[in-house]
């Protein structure tokens, strides 16, 4: 049975449509799940998803860089809806 850091930072990125749309929803434990947001680090989602791979990292851990004010520029209505989601509700892991 998965974790519930596993469950917390996969629900995260699923949050992200951008996200959502890769391999993420195919993660079964938190090594695969880490391993596919350091992927789209690499850009093959467009900035958007660098952002969002980024934020759901800082997430889990704080000291992974991440610049709301870089983000939100690259991100459109769907995936910014994400982002306020868990600020009204924040959690670190």
């Amino acid at each position: 049975m998965p974790d519930a850091t596993f469950e917390k930072l996969r629900a995260l990125a699923l949050s992200f449509p951008i996200l959502s749309s890769a391999h993420v929803s195919q993660s079964v434990n938190l090594a695969e799940l880490l391993a596919e947001l350091r992927r789209a680090l690499r850009g093959g989602l467009g900035r958007g998803g660098i952002h969002a791979a980024r934020f759901c990292l800082h997430v889990f851990n704080s000291a992974n860089p991440f610049n709301l004010c870089e983000a939100v520029g690259t991100w459109d209505c769907m995936n910014l809806r994400a982002f306020k989601a868990w600020a009204v509700n924040p959690f670190t892991l």
